[in-house]
């Protein structure tokens, strides 16, 4: 059964389904339905619920939800030449692994809707009436969640699929809030004495900012704010511009900065030592981290007056990025954090952009409050969106107590109970639908949200055959 989810996974890889253009993967799915001849529906927003009826002689029970989401997060390694608006993601079986080449693989959440395609299409999947509900634009902010309608989904029992543990079953997430720092500038001209070049700072991991935000993994637009600061200790640099497009839930591997100087042998110079004295501390958690210098012979571009460069380069120093505080209640589960994701020049204004995550609002209310704090002590502005609630465990949960049996009795062990640092659509879900009873699961995924993302096939078996007796229990 596990190979027909695989079967569906690249079918699913085979479809480009960036945030917000996902047209053809939504297409995916109403053909599918059309073609088991299941009934759906869809919402103002492109969210869909698949009727899938229940396998005979279960007719009467009640109804269960699965739900995945169609979008995915696009990484790529700086040489790719990959197109994600029309390649695409090439599938590659490295031992008990599934990766891409030079890619994020979508495993986040594509897998889950293999999975929960796999449910309503196998005979051999014995179950009641299901509710497959496909949502959009998950990962940049659960939009297509928090544009369900009123009683779109009946069911009170409901298992998310976007969980990626080895023997663990999810019972609460993280709330979050994207923001923007901006932070005005003015600009001159550069003088005849200035000299131009851009600082690339790459080779760093990245990877997922909730599910992996206490790994110690570098941020590369915070690393670009302390060689900047060296820098201007030392010799007269202005900013031109700085540059990163990652995703805003991904930690950043890579930024370039332009910057104008005084002096361009001893920028290189401070640079070079910069980087040795960054591959002895962060060592393994960072082993190829790197840093270059590119000579610029353009001279038509302005820079940032002195007195402004001096600010953003403080407020990258300043910036609370990384974890904030842990979990009280369950052991090393991350409570609050920042993430830092992109710094990007506008006209006449830099912007910081990412994502606060916390357990709870009172959490991210101060959270938001520390950044505004910020903002204000270098004459910013800070503007928040896509907030969304986290979701709140429920130890006494019928369908936890029902999970943990059925794992202990199928695979003989007892299955970790864990929350997740990140955003599922469980918390925007329950705040929505009164009463729903709901976990999440789903197999073993590395790496997420960056090009070493890589899904196990053997958890990816384990995981099918549990929901598939899962079901059955739920008869």
């Amino acid at each position: 059964m596990y190979l027909q989810v695989l079967d569906f996974f690249q079918e699913i890889n085979n479809i480009p389904r960036k945030s917000s253009h996902e047209e053809k993967i939504t297409q995916y799915i109403r053909d599918f339905a059309i073609k088991n001849k299941f009934t759906y529906k869809e919402d103002h927003y492109h969210n869909i619920v698949i009727k899938v009826p229940a396998s005979k002689g279960y007719e009467n029970s009640e109804s269960v939800a699965i739900q995945a989401h169609t979008d995915m997060v696009c990484e790529k390694i700086p040489t790719s030449k990959h197109d994600f608006n029309k390649d695409p993601i090439i599938n590659i079986i490295d031992g008990d692994w599934i990766r891409a080449r030079e890619t994020s693989l979508g495993a986040d959440n594509g897998i889950g809707v293999a999975l929960a395609l796999t449910m309503a299409q196998n005979d051999e999947v014995v179950h009641p009436p299901l509710e497959l509900v496909i949502t959009r634009e998950e990962e940049i902010g659960l939009v297509g969640a928090m544009q369900l309608p009123e009683n779109f989904i009946q069911s009170k029992t409901f298992i998310n699929l976007d969980a990626a543990l080895e023997d663990g079953i999810l019972i609460c997430c993280a709330g979050a809030s994207r923001f923007t720092l901006s932070f005005p500038f003015l600009r001159e001209d550069t003088a005849n004495t200035d000299k131009l070049a851009t600082i690339e700072i790459f080779g760093l991991q990245g990877g997922h900012s909730g599910e992996e935000i206490h790994l110690n993994r570098s941020n590369a637009n915070l690393l670009l704010g302390r060689a900047l600061k060296l820098i201007s200790e030392s010799i007269k640099v202005n900013i031109v511009e700085i540059s990163s497009d990652t995703m805003l839930n991904a930690i950043p591997r890579e930024v370039n900065a332009i910057v104008s100087t005084d002096d361009i042998d001893k920028l290189k110079s401070i640079t070079k030592n910069f980087l040795l004295e960054l591959q002895q501390e962060l060592g393994k958690h960072e082993p190829d981290v790197n840093i270059k210098i590119y000579d610029i012979k353009d001279k038509k571009y302005k820079k940032i007056i002195e007195q402004d460069t001096r600010k953003i380069i403080n407020a990258l120093i300043l910036y609370p990025n990384g974890v904030e505080s842990y979990s009280p209640y369950i052991d090393n589960l991350v409570s609050a954090s920042n993430n830092l994701a992109r710094v990007n020049t506008e006209e006449d204004c830099i912007k910081f952009s990412g994502v606060s995550r916390a357990a709870s609002d009172t959490q991210l209310d101060a959270i938001l409050g520390n950044l505004s704090s910020l903002s204000s002590l270098v004459y910013g502005k800070l503007e928040t969106f896509s907030r969304y609630p986290a979701w709140q465990a429920n130890l006494e949960s019928p369908l936890l107590k029902k999970v943990k049996y059925r794992y202990k009795n199928l695979f003989g062990i007892e299955p970790k109970i864990e929350g997740t640092h990140g955003g599922l659509e469980c918390g925007v879900i329950a705040a929505k639908y009164s009463g729903i009873d709901m976990i999440s699961i789903g197999p073993l995924i590395e790496k997420m949200h960056s090009p070493q993302e890589r899904l196990s096939v053997s958890s990816t078996r384990k995981i099918t055959s549990f929901l598939a007796e899962l079901l059955k229990d739920l008869c």
